[in-house]
């Protein structure tokens, strides 16, 4: 599937994790998961905040995030 509209080759991965990591979690659950949809890895500049953001994240044994890459032809 190709809709020739995305021509950029990174993505602002670091801003949707902030997002989401700040969202307002409810307090009593069991497990919070995050999944991050993508066509493309994050700009070169933000993979550390990324990286600290997953690592910070899924440090908690409760807590878990999965990022997907979707074949990109």
């Amino acid at each position: 599937m190709n809709t020739a509209c995305n021509v950029d080759v990174e993505e602002g991965i670091h801003l949707a994790l902030r997002d989401a990591i700040a969202s307002n979690w409810r307090p009593n659950v069991e497990r919070r998961v995050i999944i991050l949809i993508s066509d493309f890895p994050p700009y070169p500049y933000a993979i550390g905040e990324v990286q600290r953001s997953l690592q910070n994240f899924s440090s908690k044994g409760n807590q878990t995030i999965s990022i997907v890459h979707p074949l990109n032809q």
